[in-house]
Order: structure tokens, then sequence, then C-alpha cells
């Protein structure tokens, strides 16, 4: 949930007071000190700050959403959700600096890790079916569009899954790439 340095800064915080408890004597507080200090170690470890990426992505800051997921230590410590996390969020950082493949690569393992609701799933294929339909591969687009349309969705994504089906739609009798005007609209 929190920066890089806001984690240090409370790791430091948490030694410097152990230190003092410790030259006083206090040793309960010592040991709670140490406790929380392993605490927020373990929690770095295991979560990194893929909450604060995710928050500037959903705020549409690919820079700050980028910055932020490379704070991550390293990606097997992270836990199962946030592994797929990480690369959903991946996805979308690789989607704004045009690495289009990698991203499909990102969506896909976001999707073998886990995510937390099936709305975020909708939305993983939702984009992959953008993808696939950027690269003229209508048939897996729809696909993808049928596995977004099980998941639990909210309504708004479902509307966005009919538009991308309205222009796939008209992708069949069209030889430009329509697919490419609809996501330079939308983002």
């Amino acid at each position: 949930m929190f920066s890089k340095t806001i984690r240090i800064l409370k790791i430091v915080l948490f030694i410097f007071f152990t230190i003092i408890f410790v030259l006083l004597g206090k040793v309960p507080e010592s040991i709670l000190l140490i406790a929380l200090t392993l605490l927020n170690i373990y929690n770095w470890i295991r979560y990194g700050s893929i909450n604060v990426s995710l928050r500037y992505m959903k705020k549409n800051d690919l820079k700050k959403a980028k910055k932020y997921l490379n704070e991550t230590i390293k990606i097997d410590w992270l836990s199962r959700t946030y592994k797929g996390y990480y690369y959903f969020i991946k996805a979308y950082v690789e989607i704004g600096e045009e690495n289009l493949s990698e991203a499909v690569n990102c969506y896909e393992k976001a999707l073998d890790y886990g995510l937390r609701t099936e709305n975020d799933e909708g939305i993983v294929y939702l984009q992959l079916a953008v993808l696939s339909g950027i690269s003229g591969k209508l048939d897996i687009a729809t696909d993808f569009l049928k596995k977004a349309k099980k998941k639990k969705i909210k309504s708004q994504l479902l509307d966005q899954i009919q538009r991308v089906e309205e222009v796939l739609e008209k992708q069949k009798d069209s030889k430009e790439n329509l697919m490419i005007d609809y996501l330079s609209k939308i983002t």
C-alpha cells in the first residue's frame, strides 16, 4: 500500500525506536517493535507496491504506475494474486509503450496467476480481445469477448464489450483496421 520511500522510512523508525527501548531496558516494547519491523519487511516482499501502482493505473497515470510497479523487489516473492495484478498493471504499461505482444503475454500471465474479481478478469479478456482485433485475429477476439461476458462484470464493462463487438462486426467488412481507431479513441 505504501511506496518504497515510506516503507524504508517506517522500517528505519522502527529500528531506531527498538534501539531506544533496548537501551531503556523496555524488553516487551522492543520485541513488539522488532515484530512490527519484520512484518513490514514481509509485507513489502509479499505485496510490493502493487496497490499504489494499481491506484495510478486507474487514474491513467502510466508514468507513476510504472514507477511503483518497478519498486517490486522480486516478482517471484509476491503472493499469487499480487503476481496476477503485477502482470495486469505491467500489461497496461506495455500497451502505453506500444509493446502489444508483450502486453498480451502479461495479460495471459495475469489470468494464470488469478485476479481478485471476475470484473478484473473480464477487463483482461476485453483487452485481449482488442489486442487480438488489432492483430487481425477476429475469431480469437470474439472468443475473448465471449469469455468476458461469462464473468460477473459491471454494466460499464458490458457496455465496452458491446462496443468492441460492434467494431469487430464492422471490421469483417472493412479493409482498414478499425480496432486501432477504436483503441485511439478510448485512450
